[in-house]
């Protein structure tokens, strides 16, 4: 820091990287000038020099123990000392309407004039909520001292590091009050003798003392803060000066005040777009940078500050998904800065409204002042715009190729949109005057119209997506009949956003009578607990899928597959075959892409079928052409839509009246389930079983799923191999059809009710296959890639299969993408001397690149999270443990909290396994069926008023988390889920 003499015996404190470009001070205390970089000046040097007069919310008491809330106004601003399971997601929610237009300002580096646009947008929003409050009869806009107001012209900083920004707003604010009033003869700035509903909010939220980067800050303090402590103060803010300031404006509605009265919601980050936030022990799943990754001891990780982890400014508040406005570098070489600095909040989700930057790109193009006379005496330097930052800026944004954001909206395409504020004046111009200058007022004034008209259509947007969407979609899975009656008000639920395990609703706001008080609407955080239809895996939003998937577009895009090799297919396959974590290691040979799960089932029965018939043709046996080849296949069983493999299931509501071809073309087992009755583990046998009643029941849930144990003491095994044999043969023998592979759902039937199968049945059923010869299909689409704890269900059953569907959790959940595994003596059964005699199969997109890409990074996250366990076994004794099984290690919800809901009220079973809880309710008067939901819905429903998206399963109700879910998430929805049921 530097000492600087300045004329007229003012005293600058100037941080040698900033200099003069962040200027807290232009205030008369003692004659005396005051002007500093905000990170250069001790907090108490702030307290002995500022009055408060526009309020402030201070900064949050910071301890090496754990986070101290602060109250402003009887508003506790945040308690995380511990985080404890509770029954409910106490997740912030806050208010999206035309009356509070809310901005996130990111710059594309320090020292770009972040703060100086800021303030110069406080100082217009300001001027704007005066000019609303005399035209609505008010006495002018004037601060208040008492508390931290609801409404009005709010500026948050959530994350300070030395000095103060807010400080640096407060006085220029101040300052222009203070003109405002002497000009409109008025009371000076302070006076407590009259008041107004309409005041200034300065909040800073977190604060350390060293002038660094928040990760470093915190480490060097000792003072750690997580990321989910800086959103849950920034969203309780949110929400506080939202819908108390709703009630504001409903009130000022009602007054003689005008309905259009607004406030302004200005969030300030920290650093660049790209800079870290404060690290915390707390910071510790796999999205986090940190020093010591290696260090899985959590002990050793809260005393170890290098083990603290950090996350950027744009991943910290993607989540929020408020649109951004990005200061840009006006200097020479600022628009790579700025545009690298775009692109990064682009790829993060962001609807980037406006760049504006401070233009010093041609300062040496004209070294002499006055040319441009501003009114107060000085001269700004001149810069013509085609020579300048912002016109190239311009240029790139609008390309016929336009920017997009995550929303599908071209981005920075009204004139306003981009746009430069003149140079900084020299040292000797306070700043104030620079502020107060005509041209930067009115390009001032220009954005902050632009931001606002961008904030309302915005608003309007999604206001339209629940009112219009249902008239032009077409859902899966879906009665559209209610939404054409009349009578009907339902409206779709509408998301705007995801990230990590949570989707941004937006719900509409509604009066006591239940209707609608405008296009206001509430965003809250919902847990996606069916994981998007069980496809997340690496959660919503990541930003290192994002850039995998991005890097592979930008390289590739899409290319032809057919005799075409390119990296990402061919490392791929590789994982998928040889690595450790690969669900073909050990068995498969060649690797088939697909779409999704249900053509990836396609491909599966034609090659099944193939060699069965290959290897009957090859050992002399022809096959009679009365002859049919089916399957055998598992009760409720569900392999997809496709018109193949609709046939490949018994009649059921997915499959029956869909369509007149369908033709169940299979035997179809009954199968014994385990699961969790009464507080005790069982087996139930199947229920068509005459002893469907005598229910088997164990001590644990690994007296079960030891298959290589039970297959040597267990007498069900030769049982279950007896019925299966006698079945088989009497399907064949009684009808003109031959079985010619097995299809098996391994462990888990998904979309068939969530039922868990005894291990050791299927285990019976492919020791069978083998006997006859027959191919063995895994449907792994959404069991295999660790959803139940495991790469694959192989690893349970002990056994082998010889082809094998994937999808899901293949790509970590951002594109669809799916391949077929198969053994070297199935794909050898497609070669011959003709085209016709290979598998002639494929679509546009087979292999995309960024499938592909996506699918590598997801296969190696998996591979770290489940090879090291990452702490997620129930007890320590079983981490210690080396023979306990990888798929009891890897549970995410703890056994004998599975044990304890299935004692419930109304609940006939429940079980666990890897990231799924499922949990069976008695059965309703329509059955237990896909349509029986009399019970669930209520229950399905509570959830949603408790922050958990949820879809049931006719009477089942399930919660299904993505491997980087944390256990203590698992549990808080264990509570949840268990108070949903208590309610019926």
């Amino acid at each position: 820091m530097m000492l600087l003499k300045r004329p007229q015996g003012t005293i600058f404190l100037s941080s040698t990287t900033r200099t003069a470009r962040k200027r807290i001070f232009s205030c008369s205390t003692s004659q005396c000038t005051f002007q500093s970089s905000p990170r250069s000046i001790s907090k108490s040097f702030y307290s002995t020099c500022t009055s408060s007069s526009i309020i402030r919310t201070t900064a949050t008491d910071i301890t090496s123990h754990g986070i101290t809330s602060t109250t402003t106004s009887g508003h506790t601003l945040i308690n995380r000392c511990k985080h404890t399971a509770s029954t409910t997601l106490d997740n912030p929610h806050f208010l999206i309407s035309k009356a509070f237009p809310t901005h996130i300002i990111f710059g594309a580096n320090t020292d770009v004039g972040k703060t100086v646009v800021s303030t110069s947008l406080v100082r217009n929003s300001v001027l704007l909520a005066a000019g609303q409050e005399e035209a609505g009869g008010g006495k002018g806009f004037l601060v208040s001292p008492d508390s931290s107001p609801p409404g009005g012209v709010h500026y948050i900083k959530p994350l300070q590091c030395g000095g103060s920004d807010e400080d640096f707003v407060r006085r220029h604010v101040q300052q222009q009050q203070q003109q405002q009033h002497q000009l409109n003869h008025c009371r000076a700035v302070g006076s407590q003798q009259e008041s107004s509903s309409s005041i200034v909010g300065l909040h800073t939220l977190f604060q350390w003392d060293t002038p660094a980067s928040p990760h470093l800050a915190s480490r060097l303090e000792n003072k750690p803060v997580s990321d989910e402590a800086v959103l849950s103060a920034l969203g309780n803010k949110l929400s506080w000066i939202t819908t108390q300031g709703e009630n504001h404006h409903v009130n000022s509605r009602s007054s003689t005040r005008p309905s259009t009265t607004t406030s302004r919601i200005w969030i300030e980050t920290a650093g660049g777009v790209l800079s870290p936030s404060a690290s915390s022990p707390n910071n510790n799943s796999p999205r986090h940078a940190t020093k010591d990754d290696n260090n899985n001891n959590m002990t050793e990780k809260s005393s170890n500050t290098n083990a603290w982890g950090w996350s950027t400014q744009a991943d910290l508040y993607s989540s929020l998904h408020l649109p951004a406005v990005l200061v840009g570098d006006g200097r020479l070489g600022g628009i790579s800065a700025t545009l690298s600095a775009l692109e990064s909040l682009i790829v993060r989700g962001y609807d980037v409204h406006a760049i504006v930057l401070i233009d010093s790109s041609n300062a040496h193009v004209n070294e002499t002042y006055g040319d441009l006379n501003d009114g107060y005496g000085h001269g700004l330097m001149t810069i013509k715009e085609e020579n300048s930052n912002v016109h190239a800026l311009k240029e790139y944004a609008h390309r016929k190729l336009k920017l997009r954001s995550g929303s599908g909206r071209p981005m920075l395409q009204h004139p306003d949109s981009i746009l430069a504020l003149p140079p900084l004046p020299p040292l000797d111009v306070p700043l104030y005057e620079y502020l107060n200058s005509a041209v930067v007022q009115e390009k001032v004034q220009r954005l902050d119209s632009y931001l606002t008209q961008q904030w309302n259509e915005h608003v309007d947007t999604l206001w339209e997506l629940g009112e219009e969407g249902s008239k032009e979609l077409w859902w899966p899975f879906t009665q559209h009949q209610s939404y054409h009656e009349e009578k009907e008000t339902k409206r779709p639920t509408v998301i705007d956003g995801a990230n990590g395990d949570y989707f941004s609703i937006l719900e509409e706001v509604k009066n006591k009578e239940g209707e609608s008080d405008g296009r206001e609407m509430v965003r809250k955080l919902h847990f996606d607990a069916c994981a998007s239809w069980w496809t997340q895996g690496m959660g919503h939003g990541e930003t290192t899928l994002s850039l995998a998937a991005a890097a592979a577009a930008g390289k590739f895009g899409h290319v032809i597959f057919p005799d075409v090799v390119h990296e990402p297919a061919r490392a791929l396959a590789d994982r998928l075959l040889h690595s450790k974590s690969g669900p073909g290691r050990g068995w498969a040979s060649r690797v088939f892409f697909t779409d999704d799960g249900s053509t990836a089932m396609e491909v599966a029965i034609k090659m099944g079928m193939k060699k069965f018939a290959h290897d009957l043709e090859s050992n002399g046996t022809k096959l009679d052409e009365k002859v049919k080849l089916t399957v055998c296949a598992q009760r409720d069983c569900y392999h997809g839509d496709t018109l193949g493999v609709m046939d490949v299931a018994e009649p059921s509501i997915f499959n029956k009246g869909q369509h007149p071809w369908y033709e169940p073309k299979g035997l179809f087992l009954d199968y014994p389930t385990i699961s969790y009755i009464n507080g005790s583990i069982g087996i139930s046998p199947p229920t068509s079983c005459p002893a469907r009643d005598n229910t088997i029941m164990l001590d644990n849930i690994d007296d079960i799923l030891d298959i290589n144990k039970r297959l040597s003491s267990d007498k069900l095994y030769h049982h279950y191999k007896k019925v299966i044999e006698q079945e088989w043969d009497t399907y064949e023998a009684e009808s003109d059809r031959l079985i010619g592979s097995v299809i098996i759902e391994p462990i888990l039937l998904g979309a068939g009710g969530m039922k868990f199968i005894d291990p050791l049945w299927q285990r019976a059923l492919i020791d069978i296959s083998r006997t006859r010869s027959v191919p063995v299909i895994f449907d792994e689409v959404a069991a295999g890639m660790y959803r139940l704890g495991v790469s694959s269900c192989r690893e349970i059953l002990g056994a082998n299969p010889d082809i094998a569907a994937y999808a899901k959790l293949l790509t970590g959940g951002i594109v669809p993408m799916s391949v077929t595994l198969a053994t070297e003596d199935v794909f050898s059964t497609f070669l011959g001397d003709s085209k016709a005699e290979a598998l002639l199969h494929g679509h546009s997109y087979t292999a995309h690149t960024v499938g592909c890409v996506s699918s590598i990074h997801a296969l190696d996250t998996y591979a770290q999270l489940f090879e090291n366990h990452h702490g997620r076994s129930n007890t320590a004794a079983r981490t210690a443990s080396h023979d306990i099984p990888e798929f009891l290690v890897n549970a995410y919800f703890d056994q004998q909290d599975v044990a304890e809901l299935s004692k419930l009220p109304f609940v006939q079973q429940a079980m666990s396994l890897g990231t799924v809880l499922a949990i069976t309710l008695e059965p309703d008067e329509k059955g237990s069926g896909y349509a029986a939901n009399g019970k669930s819905l209520p229950v399905v429903q509570y959830l949603m008023r408790k922050g958990v998206y949820a879809r049931p399963l006719g009477n089942v109700v399930y919660i299904m988390v993505s491997p980087l879910t944390k256990k203590m998430e698992c549990s808080k929805l264990c509570g949840i889920l268990s108070d949903s049921i208590l309610a019926l």
